[in-house]
């Protein structure tokens, strides 16, 4: 009898469950951290591997095709999307695992968009969908942390839409930084769609599929910074950045226009048009108020 004092020892055992679980935290964190990291340089690599592929061949159609379904970007972006959103993220970052969750959706279908085109041997389509792929995946970003957009971010992602430099929410320059992260997020994707080896027609089809879209982004960053008072310091770049949004907004619509009624000429006179008003621009505003709240989309002052 008296050897059944031996089974109360088994009450040393709780006391082994409850000391490991300190350090367990950080680890989490940490593999939750590298695991996202990691799926975006995949993702990376296969956008470089379109850029290798084509700087060594003339843009034409079928190279163009060609190099991106070489690079298998689509099938990267759908599996490591997949794995995102299968993780298990330590609690600080349960929230937002569930917002990534419903976000990396939207992103994912336009995945399966740009694998059909490539099938289809479809450069419209590949265009159109490459164009929402990275719209929507710069919207998932905004969506997050600066720490979880980091992780996730391609490119220059972490430093163009990830960083935040102004102020406290609420103040002129943290409105600004964010209405204008969302204008890029919007804009540069689409405007950027406009392949050399597009023929003319291909050309009006990527208009009429994209460039509405532009001319909402930039009147809504256009009214939102309109709506906006600026402290003394900001004024004359305030004026500058919202002539800036005018003017693109007036040249957007005038594009659309013309894409309507196949007036190429005019298409190709717009587009210079543009690009005059943003090196005017980026020649007025001053070299604080871009790297600060405009995140250098100007022109590099640091160099």
């Amino acid at each position: 009898v008296p050897t059944a004092t031996v089974v109360p020892t088994a009450t040393v055992v709780p006391t082994a469950t409850v000391v490991p679980t300190a350090p367990v935290v950080p680890q989490v964190r940490s593999f939750y951290l590298d695991s996202l990291e990691n799926n975006a340089v995949q993702v990376t690599a296969a956008f470089a591997r379109i850029d290798e592929q084509m700087s060594k061949v003339w843009p034409t159609k079928d190279s163009l095709l060609d190099a991106f379904s070489d690079s298998d970007l689509s099938q990267e972006i759908i599996s490591s999307l997949g794995a995102v959103v299968q993780l298990f993220p330590p609690d600080e970052f349960e929230e937002e695992h569930r917002i990534l969750q419903e976000t990396a959706k939207t992103v994912v279908e336009y995945a399966h968009d740009l694998e059909r085109a490539l099938q289809g041997r479809d450069l419209v389509g590949m265009m159109v969908a490459k164009a929402n792929f990275a719209v929507s995946y710069k919207r998932m970003l905004l969506t997050l942390s600066p720490r979880l957009c980091s992780a996730l971010g391609i490119d220059n992602d972490p430093e163009v839409i990830c960083e935040i430099n102004a102020g406290a929410p609420g103040t002129y320059d943290a409105e600004v930084e964010r209405l204008f992260k969302v204008f890029r997020v919007e804009f540069a994707p689409r405007v950027t769609s406009f392949a050399l080896a597009l023929s003319e027609e291909e050309r009006f089809s990527v208009l009429a599929a994209l460039n509405r879209e532009v001319e909402v982004a930039t009147r809504e960053a256009a009214e939102k910074l309109a709506a906006l008072s600026p402290p003394d310091g900001r004024v004359d770049d305030h004026k500058i950045l919202l002539t800036f949004l005018e003017d693109t907004g007036k040249t957007a619509s005038a594009i659309t226009v013309a894409g309507e009624e196949r007036d190429d000429s005019k298409i190709e006179q717009l587009f210079t048009q543009s690009g005059t008003v943003f090196e005017a621009a980026g020649a007025a505003i001053s070299c604080e108020y871009s790297e600060t709240l405009l995140h250098g989309i100007f022109r590099d002052c640091v160099s």
